[in-house]
């Protein structure tokens, strides 16, 4: 009798499953094309390139159309354009990103995202910059500014990571540039934990990449997922 029962039941389960599944998709459908929809006016200025070619006579120009980037004196800023090291420096820069293109279209569709699941959030302006490789500092988001160190960008292989611990190097990729902005604005809208045991520290994490997968629903794991483990404690390549 049971075989009976479960025999008549069991197409309508499987039309059930197919039913959700269909809808699931429907939905996930529509979501995409109200995000493919949002309009965004995303302003990006190589500041990287403007700095390594204005020399001293068009230093008063970026001051003045970068007045929160100049708090030293001139005498500082020139003689940074001087030294051979960051001369150096901003040539790699401008070798591995004659174009930044692919970057660009990874935060537009980024903040489509969240424009979605935040409306009233307010797209910053992007500036490229470098930082002499302050790795800690690579993304610096603001309310009306992001910051994005492209000397941290290079190329896990690059001889200016080798001295760092590979973990480290793994993550000065390109490929995790749009990553780390997402990252950067998980930190302001996810709580941070009330204290730093084991668990809360994992919970928090999770909470992040959550919201990530939110946000970057097209990227593998492999970019969106840098956390690691060291010693007892739970810890961020960010």
């Amino acid at each position: 009798m049971y075989c009976k029962i479960l025999t008549k039941v069991k197409p309508i389960f499987i039309l059930l499953s197919v039913f959700f599944i269909l809808s699931s998709c429907n939905d996930s459908d529509k979501v995409a094309e109200e995000i493919a929809a949002i309009p965004i006016d995303l302003k990006i200025s190589r500041f990287d390139r403007e700095f390594a070619a204005s020399g001293e006579k068009g230093l008063p120009a970026l001051r003045k159309t970068y007045p929160y980037l100049f708090p030293a004196p001139d005498s500082v800023w020139i003689a940074k354009m001087e030294d051979s090291l960051q001369i150096e420096l901003f040539q790699e820069v401008g070798n591995a990103f004659r174009s930044f293109e692919v970057e660009e279209e990874g935060l537009v569709q980024l903040f489509k995202h969240i424009k979605y699941y935040f409306p009233e959030y307010k797209v910053p302006k992007v500036l490229t910059v470098t930082n002499d490789v302050d790795y800690n500092n690579r993304i610096i988001l603001t309310d009306s500014l992001l910051f994005i160190s492209l000397d941290n960008y290079l190329g896990s292989e690059h001889k200016y990571y080798g001295g760092f611990q590979r973990y480290i190097a793994h993550s000065l990729d390109r490929n995790f540039l749009v990553s780390d902005v997402a990252s950067s604005f998980a930190k302001q809208v996810v709580p941070k934990p009330r204290d730093r045991t084991y668990l809360a520290r994992m919970v928090y994490f999770g909470k992040e990449l959550y919201l990530k997968d939110k946000l970057m629903p097209e990227a593998g794991d492999d970019k969106k997922n840098r956390i690691f483990y060291r010693g007892n404690g739970l810890g961020s390549c960010q």
